[in-house]
Formats: C-alpha cells, structure tokens, sequence
C-alpha cells in the first residue's frame, strides 16, 4: 500500500530500484509498533508489531480510523490533535512528555510513546507513526520514585547524623541529627566546605584525607580506629565515629557520611 516513494527523474542505470523494497523489510522489521495513516486519519499500512501489541489483525486495522487503537475518553481529543498535525506535519520525537495511551482490542489500556513523521509517497502525505509501550519503563521509573522516596525517609529520621558531601568537599545535603549534633540550622551547612564540622588544628591535614577518598572511594566503616573530632557551632569539640561510603548520583561522585558521636563508657 505504501507504493513507491516519489523520485526526481534518474537515468535508469542509476536508479536506485532497491530503495522501496529495502524501506518495507525495514518496516515490517522494526522492533516497534508502526502503522502509516492518511490525510483522512485511515490506517494504511500496518507492520506485526502493531499486531502484537494492539491484537488486532492486520485485516482489521487496515481502512479503520487510527483512533480505534485510542481510548474511548480520549478519542475527540486526539482526533483534534491528528487534524492540527495534519495542518503542520512536522518530525515529533519520542520522549516529549506526552500524557498517552493506546487501546488494545480486548478493552484494555497502556502508556505509549510515539514518534510522528510525516512522509511522502506516491499516494499522497501519510503520517508514520512508531508506537513503544512504556510500561515496563514507567513500572520502573515508579519504583525508583518509590525507593528515593525511602532513602529520603531514612536518610531524615536516620537515628545518626548523616551528611552527603560533593568532589569538591561542600555539605550537599544533612539530615536532623546533623542540626541537632553540631548546633547549625540548615541552611548553615548547606554548601559550605565539610571542614566547618572540624577542629581547626585538623582542617589541612583532613583536606588532603578528603581529596584522597574521593581518588580511590571505597566504604569506610564504624570502628574504623581513628581518632576523630568533631566541632559544634559553640566551638566545643567532640570525638567522634565516622563511616564513609561512596554514591553516585547522575554523573556526580558523593561521599555519604554517617557521623556517631562517641561517648565515655559508664
């Protein structure tokens, strides 16, 4: 149904006759869903990976308005949407944050994302539509909401004080415990160097312990050996336990701190 794609006039020994049969291989490889719809919003040709993801046949889609594969409560929206497109065919890529869902025959709905392109072929303009089921993608980015949403209660109620510090050695984030353990509001700490918390006969010497961890970041536990102070906001020092473990958030590297104020056996 697609025919041949329209080609300025060549000499026939340089006609590239692969070109048509090469594009409907491709089509009906893809690893995605794609169909062709017309100007009168028809599907046109569809390839089995509609098929699959749809449960549609082929014979059933073919001639039918692509809105048969949209939702009932969103039908008239999107056939004012395909009428605007339609109006202005442009390229629109996947992942532009488009609220969308198809409609499978059995009734059921999912989350997709598509890419429209327009295309011209001998027939006249249609509109490629590649459609990817983001189920399985948005199932993921849930449960990764969801354990973010845990780290942060843990992180916030942890029982000790705990900090993340960035490369650069500056205070990326604190819990309560930290507040409560060193006196600062904060907004004190935020951004400011790790070494506001300590003694300042230690600060050089910790400077270079800083920028060796994050060298060769590794977990340091509890009990680790070393004698360590910590430094109020009142100017009282304290010894301290301190754990150490590297986290990657993104493309930035972290160290996480969990800070144990030691106290003299009774």
């Amino acid at each position: 149904m697609f025919g041949r794609f329209k080609r300025p006039p060549v000499a026939p020994a340089t006609q590239p006759e692969a070109t048509a049969p090469l594009f409907e291989r491709l089509f009906e490889a893809v690893p995605d869903a794609m169909l062709a719809v017309d100007a009168q919003g028809r599907i046109s040709r569809v390839n089995p990976q509609t098929t699959q993801l749809f449960g549609y046949t082929r014979e059933e889609l073919l001639g039918q308005p692509v809105e048969l594969l949209v939702p009932q409560r969103l039908k008239l929206r999107h056939e004012g949407q395909r009428k605007g497109y339609q109006v202005r065919p442009h390229l629109r890529p996947m992942g532009k944050g488009f609220n969308l869902f198809g409609r499978r025959k059995d009734g059921t709905e999912f989350p997709v994302d598509i890419m429209l392109n327009p295309l011209e072929l001998e027939g006249g303009l249609v509109t490629l539509a590649v459609v990817r089921d983001v189920s399985e993608r948005q199932r993921a980015e849930q449960t990764l909401r969801e354990r973010i949403a845990l780290f942060e209660r843990i992180f916030e109620f942890a029982p000790d004080a705990m900090l993340t510090v960035d490369a650069t050695g500056k205070i990326a984030r604190l819990n309560m415990q930290v507040e409560r353990l060193f006196g600062y509001e904060r907004g004190e700490l935020l951004g400011a160097p790790l070494e506001k918390l300590i003694p300042e006969r230690f600060r050089a010497a910790h400077t270079g312990h800083r920028a060796g961890y994050f060298a060769t970041p590794r977990l340091r536990p509890m009990g680790a050996g070393v004698t360590l102070f910590g430094l109020r906001k009142d100017g009282r020092e304290f010894p301290v336990d301190i754990m150490l473990s590297p986290l990657a958030i993104g493309d930035e590297q972290f160290a996480l701190a969990v800070v144990r104020e030691l106290r003299p056996a009774n």
